[in-house]
C-alpha cells in the first residue's frame, strides 16, 4: 500500500494532509513551521506514516513564478534529504477551496494550510488512476 503525505508550501508555514492508497480519502494533518526543525518534522512524519511519496502543490499561474521556483528547490532538497519520490500537483484555488470549505464546517479559515494540502492531495488522488498508484 501506498501512503501519501501532501505539503501545501508557504514561507512561514506549511500545511500537511495524508492518506493511503487503500482509502484513497485525504485526511488535513498538520501545520509545520517552515523554519530550521521542519525537515526533522518531516522525518519524524515520514518514519511515523511510512510515507512512499510525498505530493507538493505548485501554483500554475505566472504571477506565482518566483514562489515556483522556490518548491522546486524545496521539492529537491525533501528528495535529497529524506529519499521519497516528490510529485507535483496544481494548487489551482487550493487555498480558497480550503477557506470555504473551513467556513462551510464552521472553523476558522486563518488556520487553512492543512486543509489546503489536504485539497491538494485529494485532487491528486482523484485524477490519478489506482493503476499508477
Amino acid at each position: 500500500m501506498t501512503h501519501y503525505l501532501a505539503l501545501d508550501w508557504g514561507e512561514k508555514k506549511i500545511g500537511v494532509a495524508l492518506a493511503d492508497s487503500e482509502t484513497r480519502i485525504a485526511f488535513a494533518h498538520t501545520i509545520i513551521m517552515n523554519d530550521n526543525r521542519f525537515f526533522d518534522l518531516l522525518g519524524d512524519l515520514i518514519a511515523e506514516y511510512d510515507v512512499t511519496m510525498i505530493i507538493i502543490g505548485k501554483p500554475q499561474h505566472d504571477q506565482f513564478a518566483q514562489n515556483r521556483s522556490s518548491i522546486e528547490k524545496f521539492a529537491q532538497e525533501i528528495e535529497t534529504r529524506t529519499g521519497k519520490k516528490v510529485i507535483f500537483a496544481s494548487e489551482l484555488f487550493s487555498t480558497k477551496s480550503a477557506q470555504e470549505n473551513l467556513r462551510t464546517a464552521g472553523k476558522k479559515t486563518m488556520d487553512d494550510d492543512a486543509e489546503a494540502a489536504r485539497v491538494i492531495l485529494q485532487s491528486y488522488l482523484d485524477t490519478h488512476s489506482t493503476t499508477i498508484l
